[in-house]
């Protein structure tokens, strides 16, 4: 069986998670699942959380590369968002401005009741950067410290920029999925914790169908 979830380290990847078989891209199901084979059976890989997990672990070490060697990757956007803010959003802003920054966030207040948003993390591009942005600040407004308020930014990110449950992929975009959430350090779990895959045996099959 699949071991249970650990907890991810900050840091760049192994090369390989230990544990985790390779696995042979087979197909989609239900534009949800990606079905793939391992030696030992069947595995069902929910899309949106793999790769959650894969784009929160591109941006811990993207943070922890730009700790060491200057500014995090980021992408300008070919124009700067204007966000309207509550005031409990806007004093969010204030206090996880460090945090959003090492992500690659580049938001800066903009009048009493505006935010400024000129860049986003290199590591996703989200279809919605406005909403994106009110999501960060929602859930930093509960933070209580810095590191909490960092790695809810970071896992807020990633789901955002993740595919979506009901998106049509391509093989190329599945085996890339499969191969990144290979070389994760936890490839067992998305960010908030909800599994990323399902193993069905080869033995329990073949029981099911009075093979064994």
């Amino acid at each position: 069986a699949l071991p249970t979830a650990r907890p991810a380290p900050a840091g760049p990847p192994p090369a390989a998670a230990p544990g985790l078989p390779p696995l042979r891209m087979v197909g989609q199901l239900h534009r949800t699942f990606i079905v793939a084979e391992a030696d030992r059976g069947l595995i069902l890989v929910d899309q949106h959380a793999a790769h959650e997990r894969v784009l929160y672990e591109r941006l811990l070490a993207g943070a922890e590369a730009a700790a060491a060697d200057g500014p995090p990757a980021a992408q300008p956007l070919l124009e700067p968002i204007t966000v309207g803010l509550e005031p409990a959003l806007a004093a969010a802003l204030e206090e996880a401005a460090p945090e959003l920054e090492r992500l690659g966030f580049e938001a800066r207040p903009f009048g009493p009741r505006h935010a400024r948003l000129a860049a986003l993390p290199a590591a996703i591009d989200p279809p919605d950067a406005e909403r994106l942005l009110i999501d960060l600040l929602e859930r930093a407004a509960g933070a209580q410290a810095p590191p909490d308020r960092f790695d809810r930014a970071a896992a807020t990110a990633s789901c955002h920029g993740a595919v979506r449950r009901g998106r049509p992929l391509d093989p190329p975009a599945m085996a890339a999925i499969l191969r990144d959430l290979e070389r994760c350090r936890d490839p067992w779990t998305c960010p908030h914790g909800r599994p990323t895959m399902l193993e069905l045996p080869a033995d329990d099959l073949l029981k099911r169908f009075g093979r064994k």
